[in-house]
């Protein structure tokens, strides 16, 4: 995964950008078509903020952005979890609909054999 990560009037240390790396490469293992994330780390009067961009395959864009007034470790943990939230949720989503449509497909296929059934003369007396 390339992830990009850009200071607004605030340098990035080695370590936060090993950090932020570090919390963002996990989130691969829900979605293999994650290739890039965007990361703005700013700060806002007394508060440390980051935020999170990772477009998806099919114009789907997860975005979290989280504010702390400890540091910007604690921030970026509670947006990695925030992400992993919603790439649960959509994970779960996209599942149903892909089940869903599999019983729709399936029952459709099963009315059509007993229509093609029903028009079969099995038995005739004389």
């Amino acid at each position: 995964m390339q992830i990009t990560i850009r200071g607004k009037n605030v340098p990035v240390s080695d370590s936060l950008k090993n950090y932020v790396e570090k919390k963002l490469s996990k989130l691969t293992r829900y979605f293999d078509s994650i290739q890039e994330a965007q990361v703005s780390v700013s700060t806002v009067s007394d508060s440390y903020s980051v935020e999170v961009t990772i477009p998806l395959n099919g114009g789907i864009i997860l975005r979290g952005e989280e504010m702390s007034r400890e540091n910007y470790y604690e921030a970026v943990d509670l947006v990695a979890e925030k992400l992993e939230r919603q790439i649960h949720k959509y994970r779960t989503k996209l599942y149903r609909k892909l089940r869903h449509q599999g019983l729709k497909d399936l029952i459709t296929e099963m009315g059509d054999d007993t229509k093609k059934d029903e028009r079969i003369i099995v038995k005739t007396k004389h």
